[in-house]
């Protein structure tokens, strides 16, 4: 009954009836978490992560900031492990938003996609432009209900498409003029496919999971396509996006 005001459902089981048709009982997570690319700690190490809140739901920010400050208390992980919530910093200016004690909400900034892109993305006088694309975390593709081992241009960038959509249709603005981008052509220079395993606590079981790493060449035409793509550094691609997977990065190649 309070399900429009409850934080968590808002945030992990929020609905949509107007969606509902396209398929989409439940609204895409508004939130990305990147963890660090270390993977092991020794007692007294710091682990840096980050997390990306999209939309209405900055609002939540203390929420997520009291969950990570009671899971260190609780302690996470098969063995419990505890650790103390020590700062978080807005991305943009630095500001503290907790200093282990207190929260600040007026140091957080709020910022669209678009105004991201245009800071970040590189534009040369040249007709066309050279960048590398790079997945920093790995990238989970599904067609047909199998997952993808090898990536194709339009595979790429027909979920990179549906990514952007879903998120400015639930969290933002979407306009359709900002998906004509025309083709994108990639030339592989490196690509692997590699699989791991994760225990799921809500399936009590564990998953099979895989996803693609490496980097591209892009030769691009259409600067809007580019923009397009730096959004993505944002937004991540592909499945389990909640997770950190898809973070992609692009570079200019000069």
């Amino acid at each position: 009954m309070v399900s429009d005001s409850c934080g968590y459902f808002q945030v992990f089981e929020s609905q949509d009836e107007s969606k509902k048709h396209e398929g989409f009982f439940f609204k895409p997570h508004p939130y990305i978490i990147t963890p660090s690319s270390q993977n092991e700690f020794q007692k007294g190490d710091v682990l840096e992560f980050s997390i990306t809140i999209f939309g209405e739901s900055i609002r939540y920010m203390p929420y997520f900031i009291f969950s990570f400050d009671l899971m260190g208390k609780l302690g996470f992980g098969e063995k419990r492990h505890k650790f103390t919530l020590k700062e978080v910093k807005d991305f943009k200016t630095g500001k503290s938003v907790f200093d282990g004690e207190k929260i600040h909400t007026s140091n957080i900034t709020q910022s669209t996609i678009q105004d991201y892109a245009t800071q970040v993305c590189i534009f040369p006088s040249q007709d066309t432009l050279h960048y590398t694309l790079t997945f920093d975390t790995p990238a989970r593709f599904v067609e047909d209900k199998k997952d993808v081992t090898r990536l194709t241009p339009d595979i790429l960038l027909n979920s990179m498409i549906r990514r952007y959509k879903t998120l400015h249709q639930f969290y933002g603005e979407f306009v359709e003029s900002d998906l004509e981008l025309g083709n994108l052509q990639l030339a592989e220079s490196s690509q692997r496919y590699e699989s791991w395993k994760r225990y799921s606590n809500r399936q009590g079981r564990t998953l099979e999971q895989g996803g693609i790493t490496g980097s591209y060449a892009l030769s691009l035409t259409e600067r809007k396509l580019a923009l397009f793509l730096f959004c993505m550094e944002v937004l991540h691609v592909g499945k389990s996006t909640t997770f950190g997977l898809g973070k992609v990065r692009l570079d200019y190649e000069f």
